[in-house]
């Protein structure tokens, strides 16, 4: 009897751990009342798995080529040495969307054991585009890139309020004629319709509303 009256405590005891287990648990992973001790416990797990060589010794990154490499490293927040698994991957990816030369992040990630790998693909600036007395670098969807045009000031320069947004069908336009695409100095959108080309010799052409493509190969042809 007595070794029953002991293995029946025992259950019982033994189910009253489990239970208050499967409500502590729940308590624990999902509620903030633990955060330090979880925090603490991550973190020691992370310094334990850097000692075995998980740790950050390499950053490869592909696609960037305007984008300055310090900006991009600067985004991890982390020195040689730090554990890899520290790193917070999300927190890389919002701070580069800010970056405005980057226009996709293809990928990011550990490449175990040491190195973290960015693929991104820039913003290609197609010309200068002058608004309101300021002038910025804009890409194919007229997205303002920076004002900083000193590598690109052989680029189209195109003014008006709208002008960015029809830039790239321009370019495309002109791009049929190269030789004469070559004497084009600047564009002027007018009227939010139309364009006035300046070309070299300080000639201006006043291109119609309507009919561009012909009325730009009757001008070639002039």
């Amino acid at each position: 009897p007595l070794r029953r009256k002991i293995a029946l405590f025992y259950n019982r005891m033994m189910m009253i751990i489990k239970i208050m287990l499967m409500l502590f648990i729940p308590f624990f992973l999902f509620t903030n009342y633990f955060n330090e001790v979880k925090q603490e416990i991550i973190q020691n797990i992370y310094e334990l798995a850097a000692e075995y060589g998980f740790r950050l010794e390499n950053v490869l990154i592909e696609g960037q080529y305007n984008t300055k490499e310090e900006d991009i490293l600067n985004t991890l927040n982390a020195d040689k040495g730090t554990p890899i698994f520290a790193i917070n991957m999300n927190l890389i990816m919002n701070h580069l969307r800010r970056n405005p030369w980057i226009k996709n992040i293809a990928i990011i990630e550990r490449r175990l054991p040491n190195t973290i790998y960015i693929r991104i693909s820039e913003r290609i600036p197609i010309a200068i585009w002058q608004i309101n007395g300021q002038i910025f670098l804009i890409d194919e969807d007229g997205y303002k890139i920076t004002n900083n045009i000193d590598n690109f000031s052989n680029l189209l320069h195109v003014v008006g309020s709208d002008a960015n947004i029809y830039t790239s069908k321009l370019i495309l336009d002109l791009a049929n004629y190269p030789d004469f695409a070559k004497k084009v100095v600047s564009a002027v959108r007018y009227g939010e319709r139309r364009w006035d080309l300046n070309l070299e010799q300080a000639i201006i052409v006043k291109m119609p509303e309507v009919n561009f493509k012909q009325a730009l190969d009757y001008l070639v042809k002039l």
